[in-house]
């Protein structure tokens, strides 16, 4: 991992990918050991395969996915030569795709006729570490490919790939017939149940992590002295985004919402649900959001941005009132500047917050 470096994002002929960033490593790493929020896969590749895995988001953060490999040493001998025109020292050209609806996305490359000129996408040939960055990538499914050349010097090529702010690869899960008696993290992008026969017992600490509910059923019981922790976080809490990117600045996932602790129980029958029942579209954002929700009788309404502190630093609607039915408002954020920020949404006697991150291009 990585922050960026230089006067435009992607890598650079003076900074290369960036300045290490250790800690967001080892959150990756930390969530790469959750079950359900897969981050990384290695493999290998004879000559002409192409190996493929899918995975979702949110379109809630960058979505960026890494390449890698060990490349046989090449037969090219450098003597001081500096960009040495038509001389190419990668021997096993691995090349990495994005596809989503229909659309292919391109790694980072640069023009080494031209080492100032800032990194554009495109075939890379050139180098054995590969990335294609999504920005605001859309909600969905995405395919990443890494494909091996026609030909390959001492293959098969073996590889890693690396990919953050996808979400867990389950849709939904049940966990049952099971004793749990150690530390573990579950975690699916929308409904995740415990029961019937699961047995929590110390010293157990458990970590359910859904995007819509946890729900445990008759015949799960937590023995006194274990720890069962459930939250609501958006894609199960696998969606990270590493790294420092210059031109969004995201500090990382960082959401947290806790919405129940179960210590010590007999047999439960429990729904511990995300409730919020508007959107805020696109999110990230950059100058201009939609926010969409519905109202069931004549209600005044009132919306308003907040920072990380619960400080109100925009005011997008001021007690209008609006008739039943469904709803979706446009709001101009220019004044803001790139963060975190919270957007309640007050309807009657009812509140509601979202989170919602703004970047600037």
């Amino acid at each position: 991992m990585a922050d960026e470096c230089g006067n435009n994002p992607g890598p650079d002929y003076r900074f290369g990918w960036g300045m290490i960033n250790v800690a967001d490593a080892a959150r990756l790493i930390s969530i790469e050991g959750m079950d359900g929020c897969q981050q990384y896969v290695e493999g290998s590749l004879e000559a002409g395969e192409t190996f493929a895995i899918n995975i979702h988001s949110m379109g809630m953060w960058p979505l960026k996915a890494t390449l890698s490999w060990n490349d046989p040493a090449a037969n090219n001998t450098n003597n001081s030569a500096v960009n040495p025109a038509g001389v190419r020292y990668l021997v096993n050209d691995l090349d990495l795709r994005v596809d989503h609806n229909g659309s292919t996305f391109l790694p980072w490359t640069l023009d080494p006729n031209n080492p100032a000129a800032a990194a554009t996408t495109g075939d890379n040939d050139r180098d054995n570490v590969e990335q294609v960055l999504l920005l605001s990538p859309q909600n969905g499914t995405y395919t990443l490919r890494v494909v091996a050349p026609g030909a390959l010097t001492d293959g098969p090529q073996r590889f890693t790939l690396w990919f953050s702010g996808n979400d867990a690869m389950d849709l939904d899960r049940t966990v049952s017939g099971v004793v749990l008696n150690s530390t573990q993290t579950f975690a699916v992008q929308q409904d995740l149940s415990f029961g019937p026969a699961v047995n929590v017992v110390s010293p157990a600490k458990i970590n359910a992590y859904a995007g819509h509910a946890v729900r445990l059923v008759p015949g799960f019981h937590a023995q006194s002295g274990a720890m069962f922790h459930a939250r609501i976080l958006p894609g199960g809490g696998c969606g990270l985004m590493s790294g420092s990117l210059k031109t969004d600045n995201y500090p990382g996932s960082g959401f947290d919402e806790p919405i129940g602790d179960l210590r010590s129980s007999e047999d439960q029958n429990l729904t511990l649900e995300h409730t919020s029942t508007f959107t805020i579209m696109p999110n990230p954002a950059t100058d201009v959001i939609r926010i969409a929700f519905q109202t069931v009788q004549n209600q005044r309404v009132s919306i308003w941005l907040t920072d990380q502190q619960g400080r109100i630093v925009q005011t997008l609607q001021n007690s209008t009132i609006l008739e039943p039915g469904e709803h979706t408002l446009p709001f101009e954020l220019s004044a803001l500047s790139a963060g975190i920020y919270y957007c309640i949404l007050q309807k009657g006697n009812e509140q509601e917050t979202a989170p919602l991150l703004i970047h600037r291009l």
